[in-house]
């Protein structure tokens, strides 16, 4: 039997790889009140793409309920969310599908960057 999306959600919050944006899109697939600017926090780097990857892997529908949810409130997390296919496709070609992190991200890092920089100035 399927688990239901609550208890992925619940699996991955208490055995997943967490950082500040993939509780971000956690908290807010849940349905929890944003707070103090943490719901804000996108993956900067690609550690923190790779956790928010690995969310979606457990709780695909955190895409739709979670970033972009956040992308409506956040132009930084929309400027990520239009480009989110490209962005895992250029993480996965640097580190592979089992997303082990081991190996240097330069053009991740670059493309995320780049998204940021553009949303900023915005």
């Amino acid at each position: 039997m399927q688990k239901s999306m609550p208890q992925r959600l619940l699996r991955w919050y208490c055995t997943g790889e967490r950082g500040m944006s993939s509780e971000a899109i956690a908290r807010t697939t849940a349905g929890y009140p944003l707070g103090n600017g943490k719901d804000s926090r996108v993956p900067y780097d690609a550690a923190d793409l790779r956790r928010c990857v690995l969310l979606l892997r457990e709780v695909p529908e955190a895409f739709e309920h979670g970033v972009l949810v956040l992308a409506t409130r956040y132009d930084k997390w929309n400027a990520l969310a239009r480009s989110w296919g490209q962005l895992e496709r250029v993480l996965v070609s640097e580190i592979g599908q089992d997303l082990n992190l081991k190996v240097s991200t330069p053009r991740t890092y670059k493309f995320i960057r780049g998204l940021l920089d553009e949303a900023k100035a915005a």
